[in-house]
């Protein structure tokens, strides 16, 4: 019995002193395909280094992690990572097997090693990514009132949203190196705006510009210097001036010196344009607002140069009843997208107007939401309203959809597959009173408000407002 004790403790010990070696063995794999992107190797290069020095059993999936990572710019492809290519490059530097590196590579890029500008607090770098993929809390709007750096990254949980108005707004980006385990020294970010809607491309998007009319700032951690795994980052403000009353969509995209992350190089196309938001965790979208008018008019794009159908659907969350909804196409050549006026009867109910789209459409969704006695959504309420495109078996982005949404049940009873295409989210006010200061000597106080599908405090700080999940 004392033997076997003894056998037990010393086989502990040699997992103890193992590990470490493992931990190391894989730093150190990292340290090298980093030097290696630094003097120029290419990626097939670092894999055979990489893989040679880690000497390990089953190591093909953290050699396929480290060089895609560190390599990203060789296997972005477009709209997304290429699991192919680096499949290839490791069948070619390392002799394993087809479907040893398929495997490898596919799981190296189900998840993002990078800098992660989150899609929704709870986002993890899955990709594609799973959830609502615009309303990122990373991208800031103070409206009129500059915020610090240190505030947006103390309050890394908290979502300062104020509602672009006519003038100055000051708009910022926050990120974290999520996995990439070593130095990011060159992390910048770009800006833009474009009028809310559904499906825009690039083309229809403005360049937000500095206060020295630069396009690109850096984004810092709490001190100057690389970002390392873990570390959170922020940049200083881009101003947004809009001429008009409206709501607004803010769009952010985090480059570095291993993801160039380009989002004006991307093709256009309805598949291309939710590929990249999907498939890029360095960029977020940010599509909600406050009401503030019954009526509003909400742009929508078909990319493609064949017609497409699309729906329409307001989801309504604690809407009062008898709310009036109304989603209508301005276009009378296409009178199928038009939901009529429904009058709401029940809290959560959705409404939906369906109908085929002309190539290469831009049009106006008439969208209307109206409350009883004419009142805007009070607080808690929200609607929801999203553009759907709807794929019919058969269609050439038929299989494409059924993997990125994992729909195999219904493809296999051939079924139409529902893309989303983008949201935005009409909010009611938040709720008046005061719960607790935040922070001495910020003036900040918190009140409580709800907001599908989180539950939010909000923080007016000067002229602005922050809402933090509970």
């Amino acid at each position: 019995m004392r033997a076997s004790k003894y056998l037990i403790f010393v086989l502990f010990f040699m997992l103890l002193i193992d590990t470490p070696a493992v931990c190391g063995d894989y730093e150190e794999a990292w340290d090298i395909a980093i030097k290696d992107h630094a003097k120029g190797k290419t990626a097939a290069q670092a894999i055979k280094d990489v893989y040679h020095h880690m000497q390990s059993p089953d190591i093909s999936t953290s050699v396929a992690i480290i060089i895609g990572a560190v390599y990203a710019d060789t296997y972005w492809v477009k709209t997304k990572m290429d699991p192919d290519i680096l499949s290839s490059d490791m069948q070619m530097s390392t002799g394993l097997s087809k479907n040893v590196c398929d495997q490898a590579a596919r799981e190296a890029f189900s998840k993002w090693c990078g800098i992660l500008v989150r899609k929704e607090f709870n986002d993890t770098g899955i990709i594609p990514s799973p959830g609502d993929y615009f309303s990122s809390p990373d991208i800031v709007c103070s409206g009129p009132a500059e915020l610090s750096r240190v505030i947006l990254l103390k309050q890394w949980n908290t979502l300062f949203w104020n509602n672009p108005q006519v003038g100055k707004n000051f708009c910022y980006t926050r990120c974290v190196n999520l996995g990439f385990q070593g130095p990011i020294e060159k992390a910048k970010v770009r800006m833009f705006s474009s009028r809310v809607g559904f499906n825009i491309p690039p083309t229809s998007w403005q360049i937000l510009y500095t206060k020295d009319n630069q396009i690109y700032l850096p984004v810092i951690g709490m001190q100057p210097g690389a970002l390392n795994i873990g570390d959170r980052a922020a940049s200083d403000a881009f101003l947004f001036e809009p001429s008009s009353s409206g709501y607004f969509g803010i769009i952010a995209s985090v480059s570095t010196e291993f993801f160039t992350n380009d989002p004006l190089t991307f093709p256009g196309g309805n598949w291309n344009s939710i590929e990249w938001i999907t498939h890029n965790s360095a960029a977020g979208w940010h599509n909600t607002s406050v009401q503030t008018t019954i009526k509003s008019i909400l742009k929508f794009y078909n990319q493609d140069s064949s017609p497409e159908r699309f729906a329409f659907e307001a989801h309504c969350h604690k809407v009062p009843v008898g709310t009036v909804i109304l989603l209508k196409c301005s276009d009378a050549k296409i009178p199928d997208l038009d939901s009529g006026a429904v009058k709401i009867d029940k809290k959560h109910q959705s409404v939906i107007a369906e109908g085929k789209v002309p190539a290469n459409y831009k049009g106006d969704l008439l969208m209307r939401i109206e409350g009883p006695r004419g009142k805007l959504l009070p607080t808690g309420a929200a609607v929801t309203v999203q553009m759907v495109w709807i794929l019919e078996y058969g269609h050439k982005h038929y299989t494409q959809a059924v993997d990125m949404l994992k729909a195999h049940d219904a493809a296999k009873a051939s079924q139409e597959i529902r893309v989303p295409m983008g949201s935005f989210i009409f909010t009611g006010p938040p709720t008046p009173g005061v719960l607790s200061l935040e922070e001495k000597g910020t003036g900040e106080f918190l009140s409580k408000m709800s907001l599908f599908p989180f539950f939010l405090k909000r923080v007016p700080i000067g002229m602005h407002y922050a809402v933090e999940t509970w």
